[in-house]
């Protein structure tokens, strides 16, 4: 009977974490080490308490109204005493594994079970388009922290990772390691239940608006211009609100745009890109990760439509050549070439014509 450790401190992580359980072909033990902070956290760890997902769950939350003195000052701790630092806060039992699974190592948490927690295998698994491409363990390490691992467990100042599980791993450019295996989205009931996934007719609409949040930090004028082009994109669309639905960032649940379908349901994305989203889809946004989702996950190939060029007063130049680069290394990787970038309003209403 194989025992495999799960750190975990997003709903995407957590999606899946599930997934690679639910999959096995192995029976496995399983803990799982959770950060809370992501929204619904604590009830999705009640969720998988009911499902029986997991043999011991760890959990553990940040202090919000800690000094940042104070923050830094028990980061390092975390590290430097790491051990003791897991069995004081977590209780963690430091069972022999035969895998550790993590997404990065960016929580020192995540860092201090690496350093310490006995195992055979360190995986890696996928965290999003961010996985698949350069080093997302060495490429986000920052030179303290790393200082702190060699000078603290010595041991384990190098990152060996065995393998990277990815749902695209044809696609991957990764560099963190060299051996990379499938996941295998599931429609497997546990996942429905834990993410309490409500079945809707809301996704028959051909085009989806994946809607992205006002940043609170903008300049005031940054933020008007925003809602000068989202009246814009509100005309444009105009002619296709029967077909179209948004789906709401949740910092902005009533959307930037104006439309008569609104998801309201809150289901989580990657369930509906398993179950609903399908080649036939036309995903908008300004450029959110999300629409990449489909792709990866299910391995769809719905249409995409990216309107950062329009909205370019959002993003530094460095921002655009880093998206930019993002679109090609997939569209070069996949040959897929239904993905578009108009510089214009004009440009964006000829491309949906075409493609409605």
């Amino acid at each position: 009977m194989k025992r495999w450790l799960f750190f975990c401190d997003t709903t995407y992580q957590l999606y899946t974490i599930i997934t690679i359980i639910t999959t096995s072909n192995e029976t496995v033990y399983a803990d799982l080490v959770i950060k809370h902070g992501f929204t619904d956290s604590h009830k999705y760890v009640s969720k998988v308490i009911q499902e029986r997902l997991f043999d011991n769950i760890y959990e553990y939350s940040i202090d919000q109204s800690r000094s940042m003195i104070f923050a830094k000052v028990e980061d390092i701790g975390k590290l430097v005493f790491s051990r003791k630092w897991l069995k004081k806060n977590l209780d963690f039992a430091f069972q022999e594994y035969d895998c550790f699974y993590a997404a990065n190592l960016d929580d020192n948490v995540a860092l201090a079970l690496y350093a310490t927690a006995t195992f055979k295998e360190f995986n890696l698994f996928e965290d999003g388009t961010g996985s698949y491409h350069g080093d997302i363990i060495n490429d986000y390490m920052s030179w303290k922290r790393r200082t702190l691992l060699k000078l603290s467990h010595p041991g384990k100042r190098y990152f060996n990772i065995d393998r990277m599980l990815l749902y695209a791993p044809e696609i991957s450019l990764s560099t963190a390691c060299k051996t990379f295996d499938q996941l295998h989205a599931t429609q497997d009931e546990r996942i429905g239940r834990v993410f309490e996934y409500r079945d809707t007719d809301l996704y028959d609409s051909r085009i989806v608006f994946l809607d992205q949040s006002y940043a609170l930090d903008r300049p005031a004028e940054i933020t008007a211009k925003r809602k000068e082009q989202d009246k814009i994109l509100t005309n444009c669309l105009s002619a296709y609100l029967d077909t179209l639905v948004l789906r709401p960032h949740p910092r902005m649940p009533e959307g930037s745009i104006v439309v008569k379908n609104i998801d309201t349901t809150r289901n989580l994305w990657e369930l509906e890109c398993v179950r609903k989203i399908t080649d036939e889809h036309i995903l908008i946004s300004i450029y959110s990760s999300a629409a990449f989702q489909p792709i990866l996950v299910s391995q769809k190939r719905p249409t995409l439509i990216f309107l950062f060029k329009i909205y370019d007063f959002l993003y530094s130049e460095d921002q655009m050549l880093q998206i930019e680069s993002h679109i090609k290394k997939f569209m070069d990787k996949l040959n897929y070439r239904n993905i578009y970038v108009p510089k214009s309003w004009k440009e964006f209403k000829s491309v949906i014509e075409d493609n409605v």
